[in-house]
């Protein structure tokens, strides 16, 4: 289960990385948003032993 919540944070990581240089984010609230859903994704997936927000 570690794996699959790591493979989703890099997967996350790199469309944000790419909407980055594309200057499709614009906003930091976009990034927050996008960082959002990647720790509901592990925390989801039961790889959270500690609380993060």
């Amino acid at each position: 289960m570690i794996t699959v919540a790591i493979v989703q944070f890099m997967l996350i990581s790199s469309v944000a990385i790419a909407q980055l240089r594309l200057g499709v984010i614009e906003t930091d609230q976009t990034l927050v948003r996008l960082c959002e859903i990647a720790i509901d994704h592990a925390i989801d997936a039961g790889q959270c032993s500690q609380p993060i927000r």
